[in-house]
């Protein structure tokens, strides 16, 4: 039930909570970053962490584990993951293999990640994430995007259920050019895929270039005249004041100028 506030920084460790249902929170997921150091996943719940164990405000980076979840590796627990980066891990070491370059989820009777951006990260399956074993995971405004993998570039699940929403899956190369693999229950609304199936058409969701401001550089944010403002759920119960519903994992700020190419100032 204890909270640690986390100062900005670099912080070059591997975590794992360890059963307890700690709230670790980061100045700010920019400046407030966990480096893997290349030694294994960088943040574990393992050991039956429930929803009282939350990650949040943090970079997770640099990850590499075999055989799964370079980033953050969740089995038999129940985190809520909130406000991250998690960019460029890896789950594929050179001539072994694995899954869930960003994140891999098994055995959860409900894991929550809100607010989160998986970008190039790598595996064999599921580049950005990997869900298996009967688990239940809410994806709520996140993006998915520039990750790779043999299969799924974005996303792999088999035997799990799965609710994406809010949320934006594009750009995800693989080898088999799926954005997702998806095997088991699945709702898809109000988000925005690459290639969406025809089975999710309806239901507020999009196929269209999401616009990011500079993806090559990792900036996800939106441009102005990106078609995921304003495209998300507005009855979300995840959204109770009605004030964001955008998709991703980045909000678009309408009451500051654009910061794209498409705007600019005139002067009389």
């Amino acid at each position: 039930g204890d909270t640690v506030l986390v100062a900005p920084g670099t912080y070059v460790e591997n975590i794992n909570y360890n059963g307890k249902n700690i709230a670790v929170i980061g100045e700010n997921r920019e400046t407030t970053i966990i480096d893997g150091n290349q030694s294994g996943s960088v943040v574990i719940f393992n050991n039956d962490e429930n929803s009282e164990a939350v990650l949040q405000e943090f970079t997770i980076t640099n990850g590499l584990a075999y055989p799964k979840g370079g980033g953050i590796y969740v089995s038999g627990a129940s985190p809520q993951l909130k406000n991250l980066l998690v960019i460029e891990n890896i789950s594929n070491p050179t001539g072994q293999g694995g899954s869930g370059g960003g994140i891999m989820v098994e055995y959860s009777t409900l894991t929550i990640i809100e607010d989160v951006l998986l970008a190039n990260n790598s595996g064999i399956q599921g580049g950005g994430i990997f869900i298996d074993h009967n688990s239940n995971v809410e994806l709520i405004n996140c993006t998915i995007s520039g990750n790779s993998a043999e299969s799924g570039g974005g996303l792999t699940m088999y035997s799990s259920t799965l609710t994406l929403l809010n949320s934006i899956v594009w750009g995800n190369p693989s080898d088999n050019n799926q954005q997702m693999n998806l095997n088991g229950s699945i709702s898809i609304t109000f988000s925005n895929i690459e290639g969406l199936p025809s089975a999710y058409n309806g239901n507020g969701n999009i196929d269209l270039d999401p616009m990011f401001v500079d993806s090559d550089n990792v900036d996800y944010t939106l441009q102005s005249s990106s078609p995921c403002i304003d495209a998300g759920d507005p009855n979300s119960e995840y959204d109770p004041d009605g004030t964001v519903t955008d998709m991703g994992a980045y909000f678009y700020d309408q009451s500051t100028p654009p910061n794209d190419d498409n705007y600019s100032l005139s002067f009389d």
